[in-house]
């Protein structure tokens, strides 16, 4: 009895993170994981599970939490996410369902891969950012600008590890890189 909420949690979870990370054609059938399989109709039940099932299961959480009597509010907080994932769990829900069921609706659209609607490209940027940024929290237009054109420079020197062709087996291991010394040249004495 216990473990039910935590199975029924595992559970939910789980299954959100399936419909919101279709990233293939073939992966639902490799996987024999139904929510795996691309999206390909606006009135496709993975969205009305979504917003309905799963948004329903945190309300149904939060409301059971709050409801208890005898325990401090900090208590509370602790055995619920916090209302700022809570609302980052509904906006994500909600503007995916939105987005995927218009973009079902639109001629020519025949499926959908969610996997494709992360923003981890976004979070990797902001993070380089932050990192060539140093110690600095709040970096001046001019030190954006001047880090945004580093890193473009740094990506475009560097070598591509992945591609959409195969290497071939002689050159898989071009970009090894080794801290080996060069041998060094003969000196020459000047007479």
């Amino acid at each position: 009895p216990e473990m039910t909420d935590t199975i029924r949690f595992v559970r939910f979870f789980d299954r959100f993170f399936d419909c919101l990370n279709v990233s293939s054609l073939s992966e639902g059938r490799q996987t024999r994981k139904t929510d795996l399989y691309p999206y390909r109709s606006p009135n496709d039940k993975r969205f009305t599970w979504l917003e309905k099932d799963f948004l329903g299961y945190l309300a149904e959480w939060k409301a059971s939490v709050d409801s208890r009597t005898g325990i401090s509010d900090g208590d509370k907080a602790r055995m619920c996410l916090s209302r700022e994932t809570l609302e980052g769990l509904h906006i994500t829900v909600r503007s995916f369902v939105a987005m995927g069921r218009y973009l079902l609706g639109v001629r020519g659209v025949k499926f959908l891969l969610s996997e494709k609607f992360t923003q981890d490209p976004v979070e990797s940027f902001f993070g380089q950012q932050r990192q060539k940024g140093g110690g600095s929290e709040n970096p001046t237009v001019q030190q954006f600008t001047y880090n945004t054109s580093s890193l473009r420079v740094q990506r475009s020197t560097a070598p591509i590890k992945t591609s959409n062709v195969r290497a071939s087996k002689h050159h898989q291991d071009t970009d090894v890189v080794d801290d080996t010394p060069l041998p060094k040249r003969p000196r020459h004495s000047k007479k």
